[in-house]
């Protein structure tokens, strides 16, 4: 068959577009830019064109894929619609992926990608072969979606656009729930709504799997009393505790109760207790499926972590350069303390903010967050393409600090920047969600 993609060079689309790919259909797509994904894509044997021109749609596509990042007038969306070709949204693609797989879906405001593919670890493990579509690159495929033959699928729940509804798992996650996506959502209630629903259309012979430390997440489960729930996290009430952590320079090693058994000193290679309490929902799911202590133990030891989740692209003068997808202020909060525990004696934040609307809704939240860092460097905000919202800029973020900052415009600006604070010691925290991860692998490129 033939599909074509409106947008395939995101995460998502790209990972679908691959699947298909591999199962020996014929796939094209469009983008605004040129990506190392699309140039993946292409090597692959996808037909790419890089931007939205109508001719590119024919009566030879039978299914056309669209992002929710696709405007209503798009050239090639209105195009297919002329044509009256089958239209389908990500998500709707998505589904049509997993139908028959038995699905476990990871969602949550923070952590879902990492916590995703913890679990596709977990179930590669146990030799049961998943398919796996993740948010982000996973290390240990070198790519978002792995293509196993099991009958098993882990699958990233994305709630920016309510698109996890259409997931039917036999266990779900719920990693943490923050007033994240609002310029969907539009109230609390909503949000909240949305994650009940989500652990709804879970299997009642399945589970979900819910930090308990969460307050929004706690307050959620407590109205969906007829599912099977299990509780993660260092709460006396966690069905799944972390009761001791150690922190070392190579990762994290910790202690679990649960409610049959004691997980001593296992191994986690990464940095930060997020991590660690995202980690929890993989041992509670290994027992839920009845998995040997060894599958977990090695599950976890072995995790060879994602891509942008603070990956490290090199080392100048001793001091070391991260690259972290981090762009919400708790994420921001995490990836701090992660350098903390890496043993930096100098932090340095490098941080470029996501979207008018988010910074605009947690303006007075960056600061505290940031001001843990030695200094600070702010970007340019990454627009994503959404309307300026007056008084809403890095600047804006800038004039809350207490603690030593400056504004950058330019790469090169940046790099003067960051030549006066290369000290032996020092990380570099390149963090946010638009050019900043190209800007972190070009200084190093640069400055070596």
């Amino acid at each position: 068959m033939n599909f074509h993609f409106i947008g395939i060079g995101g995460m998502g689309m790209s990972g679908l577009a691959c699947i298909l790919l591999r199962q020996h259909h014929h796939v094209s797509g469009s983008d605004i830019v040129e990506s190392n994904t699309t140039k993946s894509l292409s090597e692959s044997g996808a037909t790419i064109t890089i931007g939205h021109y109508a001719e590119t749609i024919t009566a030879e596509c039978d299914y056309v894929i669209f992002s929710s990042d696709i405007a209503d007038d798009n050239v090639e969306l209105q195009k297919a619609k002329q044509l009256g070709l089958p239209i389908l949204k990500r998500h709707q693609m998505l589904g049509e992926i997993i139908r028959g797989y038995k699905t476990i879906a990871v969602s949550g405001s923070h952590g879902k990608t990492t916590t995703t593919a913890m679990m596709g670890a977990l179930l590669t493990e146990a030799q049961y072969d998943p398919l796996l579509i993740n948010g982000g690159i996973v290390n240990a495929f070198g790519s978002n979606v792995a293509m196993g033959l099991g009958s098993w699928c882990v699958v990233e729940g994305d709630e920016s656009d309510g698109s996890f509804l259409n997931i039917h798992p036999i266990i779900s996650v719920v990693t943490n729930v923050d007033l994240e996506h609002m310029n969907f959502f539009k109230t609390k209630e909503n949000l909240e709504k949305a994650f009940q629903t989500f652990i709804e259309n879970t299997s009642i012979l399945g589970c979900t799997l819910a930090c308990i430390d969460d307050p929004l997440t706690e307050t959620i489960i407590k109205r969906t009393p007829h599912h099977t729930i299990i509780t993660y996290g260092e709460s006396e009430k966690a069905d799944v505790r972390l009761i001791s952590l150690d922190k070392g320079i190579t990762g994290s090693y910790f202690s679990v109760r649960t409610r049959h058994h004691t997980y001593d000193n296992l191994f986690l290679p990464m940095m930060g207790k997020h991590n660690v309490l995202n980690s929890l929902a993989i041992v509670g799911a290994g027992e839920f499926l009845g998995l040997d202590e060894t599958v977990i133990r090695e599950a976890l030891k072995k995790f060879q972590g994602v891509q942008r989740r603070f990956t490290i692209r090199g080392t100048i003068n001793n001091a070391v350069f991260v690259d972290d997808y981090a762009h919400h202020p708790r994420e921001i909060a995490a990836v701090i303390k992660s350098a903390q525990q890496y043993g930096a004696t100098k932090i340095v934040a490098i941080v470029e903010p996501h979207r008018y609307s988010r910074v605009n809704d947690l303006l007075e939240e960056y600061a505290p967050v940031l001001n843990e860092a030695d200094d600070i460097i702010l970007m340019p905000l990454h627009t994503a393409f959404e309307t300026p919202i007056e008084g809403v800029s890095s600047a804006a973020i800038a004039q809350r600090l207490s603690q030593k900052h400056c504004l950058v415009e330019t790469f090169d600006e940046l790099i003067e920047q960051i030549k006066l604070r290369l000290d032996p010691g020092t990380i570099f925290l390149f963090m946010g969600a638009g050019k900043i991860s190209k800007w972190c692998q070009l200084a190093v490129d640069v400055l070596r």
